[in-house]
């Protein structure tokens, strides 16, 4: 039954990440040189020697760097925390659907359609999490886009401490007010585990050196 609305919201989420967080790919140098290559351990494009072709070496062009848009190479523990990401994703996006009633303490007052909100962020976890396993060349954009969803439901955690909503086993301001602090770290995670920060800093630092 939910195969549709999740269908079409990933095929959304895709089409906001590629327009945000996505990098032109290819190198830019000279038609008549060869030997242009990508580094296997950075990803990025790498400037080889130039060979004319008449035969006659040339000597070394510049070539500009620029970022690519495909996974990073995948380490151990950067594959695992992506995993636990996803299934983090997943867990949440069925409870929303499932206990829908618990998510509601996290749905500010001032909000319409609540009961709404609920399901539509529990399906768009559940997206996000087949995403960060089912698109690997995506997964930058697909980082992004889960560090912005991070953001956009932040809201919801400051309204259950300021209303004083006990839910999820945060009973006291205490606890809900620790619970504040995990948010800026599941965005670092997001951008981490799909190297979407990487990607980003590469772009500019080829940006700089241009």
């Amino acid at each position: 039954m939910l195969a549709g609305p999740l269908k079409a919201t990933c095929s959304a989420l895709i089409d906001v990440g590629a327009e945000f967080g996505g990098f032109d790919i290819g190198l830019v140098g000279p038609s008549n040189l060869s030997g242009q290559h990508r580094d296997p351990r950075s990803g990025r494009g790498v400037e080889g020697t130039g060979v004319k072709r008449d035969g006659r070496s040339t000597s070394r062009a510049r070539t500009r760097v620029v970022v690519m848009t495909t996974a990073p190479a995948s380490k151990p523990l950067v594959t695992v925390a992506r995993w636990l990401l996803a299934a983090l994703l997943l867990v949440a996006g069925v409870g929303h659907l499932v206990n829908a009633d618990t998510f509601l303490a996290q749905v500010p007052p001032w909000m319409p359609f609540p009961a709404a909100i609920v399901a539509l962020s529990g399906i768009v976890e559940i997206a996000l999490a087949v995403s960060l396993l089912a698109l690997p060349g995506r997964r930058t954009q697909v980082g992004w886009i889960v560090a912005a969803f991070f953001v956009l439901v932040f809201p919801g955690n400051v309204s259950q401490l300021l209303t004083h909503t006990d839910a999820f086993g945060l009973d006291s301001d205490l606890s809900r007010a620790v619970r504040l602090l995990f948010q800026p770290l599941l965005v670092a995670w997001a951008l981490w585990c799909t190297g979407a920060w990487q990607a980003w800093w590469s772009g500019r630092k080829a940006a700089e050196a241009r």
